[in-house]
């Protein structure tokens, strides 16, 4: 019973895999370093945001 369910569950995630793979090239992928950018960024406007509540 279990090897079946496990069975089943490969089979399912395989499907879905197929489904999903032509999606893989819609998504928008972003460097390390955007990444790094753009926490750095947000760091600066948290830093920001407490200077001008600090006064």
């Amino acid at each position: 019973m279990r090897k079946n369910s496990k069975i089943r569950a490969g089979i399912v995630a395989n499907s879905k895999l197929q489904e999903t793979r032509p999606l893989a090239d819609l998504v928008d992928t972003i460097s390390s370093e955007q990444i790094d950018d753009r926490q750095n960024a947000w760091a600066q406007v948290a830093v920001n945001v407490w200077s001008k509540n600090q006064s």
